[in-house]
């Protein structure tokens, strides 16, 4: 069972890059929900949290070019946040690889607690940046 659902009016900011890489990341989230629900050992958990991590990274550069690109206002305090999940996500990496123990729950929550936080909020703060420059611009 998904632990996240995707919906244009909850998450879709409007730009379709970043929407891609959200689905994407959802799919990810997903995907370690999957591996921890059916008892996936700690190299396998660690693969995917490694994956993700990645493309998060990835996906994190592109959209702080982004926000750069429209002079975005909160662009520090948004650059912030990527940066704390970034850590966590390392610390529980390293955690993994040090066979110490991690919490699924404390996992899973923490994941979707971010994706609706950040994605469902601040990312959505971008998306209405861009439709109010939009409006100015057409008027």
């Amino acid at each position: 069972m998904a632990l996240l659902t995707w919906h244009d009016s909850l998450y879709g900011i409007g730009v379709k890059t970043i929407d891609d890489q959200h689905k994407r990341i959802l799919v990810m989230i997903n995907n370690l929900n999957d591996s921890l629900q059916r008892g996936g050992g700690n190299s396998e958990v660690g693969v995917i949290l490694k994956e993700l991590v990645e493309y998060v990274k990835f996906h994190f550069a592109e959209e702080e070019k982004l926000m750069e690109e429209i002079n975005y206002h909160e662009i520090e305090e948004h650059r912030e946040l990527h940066e704390k999940l970034t850590r966590h996500v390392i610390a529980i990496l390293l955690r993994l690889k040090n066979e110490q123990e991690v919490s699924i729950y404390e996992l899973l929550s923490f994941l979707r607690d971010w994706w609706n936080e950040h994605i469902g909020e601040e990312d959505k703060k971008i998306g209405q940046c861009l439709s109010t420059r939009a409006l100015k611009v057409s008027k």
